[in-house]
């Protein structure tokens, strides 16, 4: 997960608050009912007020055609046994599947079974659990096995197919990989090659959404589920993981091993899941729950650093729910070149790589919030599945609100409520382009749904959902949901009905306007204090204008308003266009803060004097209500925000201190009143201060001031930090600043193996003309990969434009090796761009025709088309 440059998210709260206020003018008049609130200096009554719903809109456009709900079924699967063996050198699976299933209601004479690319050897009918009662007809059409059974076979009736076969993944190209799933072979082999010489080898699966049927025939739906075994055939050298218990492991004589696994409770067939390779098993537990951690023996050091709060996890999650964890076992296994972050198959989840830490890289790097999500999805997406990929967010939005629960459990309110906060600007970036309802039958590839509004907007509903029922309520409504729909998929109304059997209250209003209606509540607010009356009254109005979107989103709210140094608060129930509320105060407040809780999904752009912001930054206690005054108080020629932000940079909170820094970006050159104030701060926070984004901020900063001689020191002090962000910033301010030790500092850097420095190596060195860094720039894409990789072959390409011509057709080969056969899209695409800057060498311009006639996965095709 990349993230997101500090300045980003002050910058975009600045720049919106132009636009509510451009779109506050379209608001229609107020209403008159507005509320009257006397601040008492008791509390407010704890009973909640239920919001009157009147929807304002409708939901998007059907278009029935396009309309994408559960499938039909035709048939049950109960059971799926597999019997599989890999064959490496062709990236083939040779597998024997037996399924016993039945009609789900009507009488059937055929079964049609999800088949992805397969050879299909022969198709049969047994009796007796194993013997051939006939051996049957079938159709197959390299995506559909359409089979004849041997009569018309009613409800009540059992049958059992087996299916010989052999999943040739690496032969098959279906076109429905996304951003978020960046393949969908279903079956990886992973061993060295052309493209990864030092890659060792592996195989593993990645069934989410319709994975699955390319490595065994299956009825590829997330509405299906059954009990499951593996007998798993690999190399006696090689460890496996799969679903269930390791029953157990049979020497077969010839080199091989055959495991068996196990999987006695149903689930959905895009769960099944397999991984080989040279593992070292971490052992770990829960009272008696088996938990492990399946890492390349090299990384065994560290598997308790990264993984070892995952009993703690799963100790917080089931007595937060009720429910115990509810499978077998729970264990993780980190792969090579994995498609998405991780995969959450049941009792066995799939992590990318980049979970891999060090003992320098953890000072950068925690990876708690990933591995509650996968986890949480054990209840939410495994114990209970989304009934079509439509409702994809019954799976995402709880795994990603787990994230902000379990952040908050072990890290503290900040923490939490910055990491959710990022999440919300992911959405509202994302939302600026698309903006469709969670919910969303009309869709195209389903691994699209794998975006901001699935995971964030999700989460953040089930977010406003706790707060707006309380904590006794949300987790009793959650556990009704869990003990309901246990081994069973569900919709949306699903949760809804669960929610309201509990509390007692009719809920459409909150799912209709968040889970089924598009887009999210713009709020222009602002308030106005009369000495004379002793009122404050505040103006709100709903500014959203996107079609479809509800023009009044019903929102259950708390203003809190600081008098007298006290912070009381208020409800504040928000559902018109426009409204006033008013309040009796003895004197003019403090400060202001609608959405007083940080809960909403949305925006509010309110205006706030310098004298609010500041006491609002000194006492208001979460991260979004200082992070507003300090991103408003961005006007660096007026001293008064300028002495907000150098207060800024003490704040106790790391965030805060670095979003602070930003907004000193470039400071100097026009205005000079507190440079040296603001320099020697910078400086003594690059070195000193103790955490390593705050330090890389300050570096940041500091190489975009008015050069001074004292950076110079500073940088290269900071290029032996312990942290490599931090590292890397220094280096890259080294080569902004023209440090007269630069060329040390490279050739000290050159050998780190991080991606933070090496990208920064690279580009210095394709400035430098010097054949002999070709070996470095091979060696260094050998060993990289996804972006970084990316990134390194463009560089790479640049290089050799200026290099010698030996290095132009020794280069020309290596990148034409990985415009074919490069790993990701990424590397094939960024290979190709370099070739196009080599087009002058002779046979690269036929090469490049070559490479696109010879492509037939549609999506590269379309990505080099964008080359110009």
């Amino acid at each position: 997960m990349k993230h997101r440059k500090p300045t980003t998210v002050l910058l975009k709260l600045l720049l919106l608050g132009l636009l509510w206020n451009l779109y506050g003018c379209k608001s229609t008049q107020l209403s008159q009912n507005g509320a009257l609130y006397k601040a008492a200096s008791t509390a407010p009554p704890t009973t909640r007020t239920i919001p009157v719903h009147t929807p304002s809109y409708h939901y998007m456009p059907i278009d029935p055609s396009a309309y994408r709900g559960a499938e039909t079924r035709y048939h049950d699967l109960l059971h799926t046994k597999l019997e599989v063996s890999l064959d490496w050198e062709k990236k083939r699976l040779n597998g024997t599947a037996t399924l016993q299933m039945k009609p789900y209601f009507f009488s059937q004479e055929k079964v049609v079974l999800d088949a992805k690319g397969f050879d299909i050897h022969e198709v049969r009918l047994l009796e007796n659990d194993d013997e051939i009662k006939e051996i049957l007809i079938y159709e197959y059409d390299q995506i559909k096995l359409t089979v004849l059974l041997d009569k018309t076979y009613t409800a009540e009736e059992n049958f059992t197919l087996q299916i010989i076969y052999t999943a040739k993944p690496y032969e098959t190209n279906l076109n429905t990989s996304s951003a978020s799933i960046t393949d969908d072979k279903g079956l990886y082999f992973i061993m060295p090659d052309e493209t990864a010489p030092y890659a060792p080898f592996q195989a593993w699966t990645q069934g989410e959404t319709t994975g699955s049927s390319c490595w065994f025939p299956t009825l590829d739906t997330p509405n299906e589920r059954c009990t499951q075994e593996l007998y798993l055939t690999v190399e006696k050298k090689y460890t496996t993981l799969a679903n269930g218990l390791l029953v157990n492991s049979k020497n077969n004589g010839d080199g091989t091993r055959t495991d068996y696994w196990k999987m006695s409770k149903p689930h959905a067939p895009y769960l099944f899941a397999f991984a080989v390779g040279d593992y070292a098993i971490v052992k770990d537990k829960f009272k008696n729950l088996e938990v492990s951690y399946y890492v390349e023996p090299d990384q065994a050091t560290y598997a308790k650093e990264i993984f070892g709060r995952t009993p703690e996890m799963i100790d917080f999650f089931q007595k937060k729910l009720g429910i115990s964890y509810p499978w077998e076992k729970y264990a993780q296994v980190v792969v090579r070149d994995f498609v998405s972050g991780a995969m959450e198959n049941t009792t066995a989840t799939i992590f990318m790589e980049d979970v891999y830490l060090n003992e320098r890289e953890k000072i950068d790097e925690n990876w708690d919030y990933i591995i509650a999500h996968e986890l949480f999805h054990q209840w939410f997406g495994d114990l209970v599945t989304c009934r079509s990929w439509a409702n994809l967010t019954l799976n995402e939005a709880f795994a990603t609100y787990s994230e902000y629960l379990w952040l908050l459990e072990k890290y503290g309110k900040l923490t939490a409520e910055h990491h959710f906060f990022e999440m919300l600007e992911d959405y509202l970036d994302e939302a600026v382009e698309k903006t469709e309802p969670v919910i969303r039958y009309q869709y195209t590839n389903p691994n699209d749904l794998f975006d901001a509004h699935s995971y964030n907007k999700g989460g953040r509903i089930l977010m406003m959902l706790h707060n707006y029922l309380g904590d006794e309520a949300f987790w009793a409504g959650l556990k009704n949901y869990l003990q309901k729909n246990a081994f069973k998929d569900v919709e949306i109304h699903h949760l809804r009905q669960a929610f309201e059997e509990v509390v007692g209250e009719d809920l459409h209003w909150f799912f209709d306007q968040w889970f089924l209606a598009p887009g999210h509540p713009q709020l222009s607010v602002v308030h106005q204090y009369n000495a004379k009356t002793g009122k404050l009254k505040i103006v709100v109005r709903q500014v959203q204008q996107k079609p479809n979107v509800p023009r009044a989103f019903v929102l259950p709210l708390k203003v809190a308003i600081w008098e007298n140094n006290q912070r009381k608060v208020f409800p504040m129930v928000i559902n018109k266009n426009a409204q006033e509320f008013n309040f009796e105060l003895n004197q003019a407040p403090q400060a202001v803060i609608v959405d007083a809780e940080q809960i909403l999904l949305g925006t509010i752009d309110h205006l706030k004097n310098i004298d609010e912001l500041k006491y609002q930054f000194e006492h208001e206690t979460m991260y979004v209500a200082q992070l507003e005054a300090i991103a408003k108080a961005s006007d660096l020629k007026n001293a008064a925000h300028r002495r907000l932000l150098l207060q800024a940079l003490q704040a106790d909170f790391w965030a805060i201190r670095e979003q602070a820094i930003s907004l000193f970006d470039g400071y100097g050159y026009k205005l000079k009143e507190d440079l040296e104030t603001i320099r020697t701060q910078l400086q003594e926070m690059a070195l000193k201060d103790p955490h390593p984004k705050v330090r890389t901020a300050a570096i940041d900063v500091l190489a975009s001031l008015p050069f001074n001689s004292s950076h110079h020191e500073i940088f290269e002090k900071a290029v032996q930090d312990s942290s490599y962000t931090v590292a890397g910033a220094a280096l890259a301010a080294c080569v902004r600043t023209k440090h007269p030790n630069l060329s040390n500092l490279m050739a000290q850097c050159a050998q780190e193996t991080h991606e933070t420095i090496v990208v920064i190596v690279a580009e210095h060195f394709l400035l430098q003309n010097d054949p002999t860094h070709y070996d470095w720039f091979t060696d260094k894409i050998f060993r990289t990969r996804n972006f970084t990789q990316y990134d390194l072959l463009l560089d790479f390409g640049e290089y050799l434009t200026n290099s010698t011509q030996e290095n132009k057709l020794k280069g020309v080969k290596f990148l034409e090796t990985f415009a074919r056969k490069g790993k990701t899209q990424w590397a094939k695409l960024a290979a190709f761009k370099s070739l196009n800057l080599l087009s002058n060498v002779e046979g690269v311009k036929n090469m490049i025709k070559d490479i696109l006639q010879s492509e037939f996965d549609q999506k590269m095709l379309e990505l080099y088309k964008t080359i110009e």
